[in-house]
């Protein structure tokens, strides 16, 4: 496994530990309005959806590999961009 994908690995396995945290000890005021038990079973879908479902893809083109970005503009989206960025997620906004 090459560096890049390693850092990778250990993101994607610690952000369910954050995850845990927040669910069983919300720092929102909002958040600790919903009963324990459905926080238990939101975190349960979450982790679900986040190891089977949620998929690392670049956003710009990477090697030969072609980004999100690019893919929306050849699909004929214009004003393609990243309007926000923050480690691993992101906002990409394309207008059809």
């Amino acid at each position: 496994m090459d560096r890049e994908n390693t850092w990778a690995l250990a993101l994607l396995l610690r952000r369910p530990m954050w995850m845990r945290r927040e669910f069983k000890n919300p720092s929102d005021e909002a958040a600790r309005t919903v009963h324990s038990a459905r926080r238990a079973y939101l975190l349960n879908r979450w982790i679900e959806h986040y190891r089977r479902a949620n998929r690392l893809e670049p956003l710009e083109d990477r090697g030969g590999a072609h980004g999100q970005l690019s893919m929306v503009q050849r699909a004929g989206f214009r004003n393609a961009h990243v309007p926000y960025r923050m480690s691993l997620s992101g906002i990409l906004y394309a207008e059809k």
